[in-house]
């Protein structure tokens, strides 16, 4: 998803807008993070919804934003409109990339004893 990532001023604070429709009203409902060892095969994912814990070392995955390093993804869904989007943090080089990401648009991953899947 190539849109911006925007924010409203909210009397010094930042509201984050959906990309989609532009909205303020935006739901957080998933946390995953990915805890990888620069280029290692292997990663802890560790997801919370609600007040569900999941925390499995997987393959590593496309589900994680960094292509080498540590991610985080917060899925969000949005009052305004029916998009359901991540807004993804990647570890680079030193640097931290901030991106969208359209749910459903990942691989989906399965612990690293099981196979893995792409839908």
């Amino acid at each position: 998803m190539t849109n911006p990532i925007r924010f409203n001023d909210a009397g010094g604070d930042h509201v984050l807008l959906c990309p989609s429709c532009g909205g303020d009203c935006l739901h957080h409902e998933r946390v995953s993070s990915y805890d990888r060892a620069e280029d290692a095969d292997a990663l802890l994912q560790t997801v919370v919804r609600g007040q569900h814990v999941s925390i499995q070392l997987i393959r590593n995955s496309v589900q994680n934003p960094s292509a080498r390093r540590d991610g985080v993804a917060i899925e969000f869904s949005c009052e305004g409109c029916p998009a359901h989007v991540e807004l993804l943090l990647a570890q680079h080089k030193g640097s931290t990339r901030c991106s969208w990401r359209l749910v459903g648009s990942e691989a989906k991953i399965t612990p690293i004893t099981g196979r893995y899947e792409h839908h």
